[in-house]
């Protein structure tokens, strides 16, 4: 434990160490999410005859693509592990002295970061309800948050356990960014980034049931709307998990393949 909250408060300091450019990134990137939503939604609905898409009202669909971006964001949390990069030039050697595992020093980096970007979404969400004002049909309630908390915590250690592999084929490989690329690609598109998975063909919503994506972004944008009964969001949650137990075999498994070439010298 004193380990974690070392290595919490060391990267802790590194984000906040240029707090203006911090809270300029904040309120720029959110105050760009909101208009460009509030635009594209606006026009959407002036041209169509009904009052609901995909299942929610203006109101509603202005507050998920708000707060989509803002999930996918914190669910990214280091966004790149720069594993490949510790390959490449030898970096792995230090990480032999410290009395955490690579991948545990790793993964407290990842949820400080996760931490980070939650404590900027909750102030975005306040930030919403003063001026934009909440729909009539958000239902608040402190369970809600809880289950995004926890789902959020999956969610990043899922994506923690893909970008991983495909950081680590760097064993194998001289270039991997663009299996990180396709991987985000990927994400934005399958887990409700872009666009609410209800928007999508009635057969492509009973795959995306099965693949892990969906509760990235589309199950804790919507159980913290209230949007979304809790039995729905449990079995999101258990498919989760099941499909994180695999990713993290697979991962260690390329780890352990992958540390059998590597030379600790550097490219």
């Amino acid at each position: 434990m004193r380990l974690f909250k070392a290595v919490f408060l060391m990267e802790m300091r590194n984000i906040l160490a240029y707090r203006f450019s911090f809270w300029i990134n904040f309120f720029g990137t959110t105050i760009g999410q909101l208009g460009l939503s509030y635009f594209l939604w606006s026009s959407i609905f002036s041209g169509s005859k009904n009052t609901s898409i995909g299942g929610m009202n203006f109101q509603m669909m202005i507050l998920y693509s708000f707060l989509a971006p803002m999930t996918l964001k914190t669910v990214n949390g280091l966004q790149s592990l720069n594993i490949n990069q510790d390959i490449y030039d030898g970096g792995l050697n230090k990480y032999i002295i410290y009395p955490l595992s690579y991948f545990q020093f790793k993964w407290i980096q990842q949820i400080t970061h996760v931490l980070s970007h939650l404590f900027q979404l909750f102030v975005g969400l306040a930030f919403f309800a003063i001026f934009i004002g909440m729909p009539l049909e958000y239902k608040f309630h402190s369970l809600n948050i809880l289950c995004f908390a926890i789902n959020l915590f999956i969610g990043s250690t899922l994506f923690f356990a893909m970008e991983a592999i495909m950081e680590m084929t760097a064993f194998w490989a001289d270039n991997v960014w663009s299996l990180s690329v396709l991987l985000r690609f990927i994400i934005n598109l399958l887990s409700g980034a872009w666009l609410s998975l209800t928007l999508f063909p009635e057969w492509s919503q009973e795959l995306f049931y099965y693949l892990p994506f969906k509760g990235m972004v589309y199950s804790p944008v919507r159980i913290l709307m209230g949007s979304m009964n809790y039995g729905e969001w449990i079995q999101s949650q258990i498919i989760m998990i099941v499909w994180l137990c695999l990713i993290s075999l697979v991962a260690n498994k390329v780890w352990l393949r992958g540390n059998l070439r590597y030379t600790g010298v550097g490219i």
